[in-house]
C-alpha cells in the first residue's frame, strides 16, 4: 500500500507485489498498475538492500522508460518477516517531490492494519477479498 496522490487528490495505493532476496538484495516490483490509481499508476521495480536484517534501503523506477516516476524506498522489516513498514521519496504524476507511507506485507490484511496503526488512524477498512499469496503493498 502506498499513499500518494493523483490530479492532486489523495489516493491510497493497493498493488500485489512480488519481493525476490539473494542474500542482502532485495528486489521488490509489482506485478500490474493498482486499480485505485489507473490515471497515475505505473509498473515499477525497487532495487534494495537488506542492512543488519531489519533496514531495507533502495531505490524504484518505473520500468518503462517514457515514465518520470523513480525515487528512494526506505522499511523496517518486522522481525516475524511477514511485513514491512516504511517509506517513499520520488516523483509523481503531480509532482517532482512528494513522500508517503508504504507497507508492505504477506497478506492484504496485514498490509491493511500495519497502514492504520503507522498512520495513527483508521484509513482503509477490511478488505472483501484476498490478494493471493504473492504479497500486498
Amino acid at each position: 500500500m502506498w499513499e500518494t496522490t493523483v490530479e492532486g487528490e489523495p489516493s491510497i495505493d493497493r498493488e500485489v507485489v512480488r519481493v525476490t532476496q539473494a542474500g542482502s538484495a532485495v528486489t521488490v516490483q509489482n506485478e500490474d498498475v493498482s486499480a485505485d490509481n489507473p490515471v497515475g499508476g505505473y509498473l515499477w521495480r525497487g532495487n534494495c538492500t537488506l542492512h543488519d536484517n531489519t533496514y531495507v534501503m533502495g531505490s524504484y523506477e518505473a520500468l518503462d522508460p517514457n515514465d518520470r516516476q523513480r525515487g528512494v524506498l526506505f522499511y523496517t522489516l518486522h522481525r516475524s518477516g511477514r511485513f514491512m513498514v516504511g517509506h517513499w521519496v520520488g516523483c509523481t504524476y503531480d509532482t517532482d517531490l512528494f513522500d508517503g507511507l508504504s507497507v508492505l506485507a504477506r497478506t492484504q490484511e496485514d498490509a491493511r492494519t500495519q497502514f492504520n496503526k503507522a498512520y495513527g488512524k483508521e484509513v482503509l477498512q477490511p478488505a472483501s477479498t484476498s490478494t493471493g499469496g504473492n504479497g500486498s503493498a
